[in-house]
């Protein structure tokens, strides 16, 4: 790839990488580490960036990238949903205290048994941050559907988390380490 090229994907890159590290650590919580996710979404990226059409769309397929490379790992790992106490403890030595960190570690465990589309809008917009408007893009749907995708998914949470936490304070703790660490 020319050197033109390189400075165009970088271009587009740059802008866009801290909250696809953010989406990258929410979704490989506890399976695998956010540094090889990123990693390989990137180099896969690079390599095929000739084929992307729409560069208005350069985030949307590197998080389409991320969740297809995500999904082949599980289904090369044929992951059963076990306990990883390596990736607690990494979230609990970020969380201000151990009851944030356990309701943050529950929080993804309820979050991971939302459908697909749910779980990523949740991510995308909760937790990395984006805007209703770039999710519709990634996701290809309208804003409204993805409103109302979020307003299901958190009336869900909400059902989901009752009694465990409140689920504002929850989100709340999520955005102070995501944005304190980045």
């Amino acid at each position: 790839m020319s050197t033109t090229k390189q400075n165009e994907f970088l271009m587009l890159y740059k802008p866009v990488h801290d909250g696809f590290v953010r989406y990258c650590s929410a979704r490989t919580y506890g399976i695998m580490e956010t540094e090889d996710l990123v990693q390989d979404s990137i180099a896969f990226a690079y390599e095929r960036f000739d084929k992307l059409r729409d560069q208005k769309a350069f985030l949307a397929y590197l998080m389409r990238t991320a969740n297809n490379l995500f999904i082949n790992q599980l289904r090369k790992k044929k992951f059963k949903g076990q306990y990883d106490e390596r990736a607690f403890e990494r979230l609990q030595s970020q969380s201000p205290s151990p009851e944030i960190a356990a309701d943050i570690d529950h929080l993804y465990r309820v979050i991971s048994r939302l459908p697909s589309k749910s779980q990523e809008a949740i991510l995308l917009f909760e937790i990395s941050g984006f805007k209703v408007e770039e999710i519709a893009q990634i996701q290809n749907k309208s804003v409204s559907a993805v409103k109302v995708n979020l307003h299901r998914s958190r009336k869900q949470l909400r059902k989901e988390l009752e009694g465990a936490a409140d689920l504002q304070q929850v989100l709340l703790s999520l955005h102070l380490i995501y944005f304190t660490k980045h």
